[in-house]
C-alpha cells in the first residue's frame, strides 16, 4: 500500500467543556448612528482580532424630547454585536470610550453581557480563536 490512511481521530464534542480548558467569552453591543458603525466592525476585526462582527440597522424608540435630550439627532442606528475574548475586553471599551469621545458623529453607547453557553464546538472554536484544544490540567 503507497498511501497510509489517515486515522480519524473523533473530537469528543459533548465533554467538551470537561476535557478542555474554556476562555470565557463575552458579547459586545454598540449602537450608534447610522453609517457610523462600519467603523466599530473593522475596529473590532482588525484591530482586536475578533473573529466576526455583524452589523444590523436598528431605529431608536425613543421621543423627540428624549433624543433633544441626549443629543441625538437621527432615529436610525447602525447596532454592532461582535462576540470577544474576555481578556480584550478593557482594551475594546477603552477604544469605543475614545471614539465617542472625539468624533462628533460616533455618539452611541456599548455594554457587554457574558456569554454563559454555547452550542457548537466548531461555533466556540471560531469565535474564541481557538486553534488548538488545550487539555484542562497542561
Amino acid at each position: 500500500m503507497l498511501f497510509k490512511k489517515k486515522e480519524n481521530k473523533k473530537l469528543d464534542t459533548e465533554n467538551y467543556g470537561d476535557q478542555f480548558e474554556i476562555k470565557p467569552l463575552k458579547m459586545v453591543v454598540v449602537i450608534v448612528n447610522k453609517y457610523q458603525g462600519e467603523y466599530f466592525v473593522n475596529l473590532f476585526v482588525k484591530k482586536h482580532g475578533v473573529s466576526a462582527a455583524f452589523l444590523l440597522n436598528g431605529r431608536g424608540t425613543a421621543s423627540d424630547e428624549i433624543y433633544d435630550l441626549l443629543d441625538i439627532s437621527s432615529n436610525k442606528k447602525d447596532v454592532v454585536f461582535a462576540i470577544i475574548d474576555e481578556n480584550k475586553k478593557e482594551d475594546i471599551l477603552r477604544d469605543i470610550d475614545f471614539r465617542f469621545k472625539y468624533s462628533e458623529g460616533a455618539k452611541g453607547i456599548a455594554f457587554t453581557t457574558p456569554l454563559d453557553s454555547m452550542i457548537g464546538v466548531l461555533l466556540y472554536r471560531f469565535f474564541s480563536n481557538t486553534k488548538e484544544n488545550i487539555k484542562k490540567g497542561e
